[in-house]
C-alpha cells in the first residue's frame, strides 16, 4: 500500500473576505498630491487612507510522495477584487498600493478565511 502526504504544516484554505484596512501617504504642501514617501526636507502632512478590501485567497497543498504521476505540486491564488476609499469615498487602486501592502492584505485575508474556517469547523461534527 502507498501512503501519500502533504507538507506538514499546511492548511488548504478557500475563501473571500470584507475588511478595513489602512495605509499612509504623505501630503505635498506644494501640489497637494498624495505620495507614497516623504522623501522631502520639509515635512509633510501624514495622511492616513482607511479602504475597505475584498479580496479572495486559496491554497490546495500538493502531494510530494507516492508514485511519481500521483504527485503534484501547491497550487495557490490571490486577487484583490475591490478596494474603496473610505476616506474619501472612492474606488481605489490596487495599482496605488505598494508591495508590502498587499504582501500584508494577502496576510489578513488568509488568516479571516482560517480564522472562519475554525469558527465552522464544528458545524459539521455531529
Amino acid at each position: 500500500m502507498v501512503y501519500y502526504s502533504r507538507m506538514r504544516g499546511s492548511q488548504d484554505y478557500n475563501g473571500r473576505e470584507t475588511f478595513n484596512f489602512s495605509i499612509l501617504r504623505y501630503r505635498n504642501p506644494i501640489t497637494n498630491e498624495l505620495v507614497i514617501f516623504d522623501n522631502s526636507e520639509e515635512s509633510w502632512d501624514e495622511v492616513e487612507i482607511d479602504l475597505s478590501i475584498t479580496a479572495f485567497a486559496y491554497f490546495q497543498a500538493g502531494v510530494y510522495s507516492g508514485p511519481i504521476e500521483d504527485s503534484y505540486p501547491d497550487e495557490s491564488d490571490f486577487e484583490i477584487e475591490e478596494i474603496i476609499d473610505l476616506t474619501n469615498n472612492q474606488t481605489f487602486s490596487a495599482d496605488q498600493l505598494i508591495e508590502l501592502e498587499k504582501e500584508n492584505i494577502l496576510i489578513e485575508t488568509i488568516d479571516l478565511i482560517k480564522e472562519r474556517a475554525e469558527d465552522h469547523s464544528d458545524d459539521y461534527r455531529d
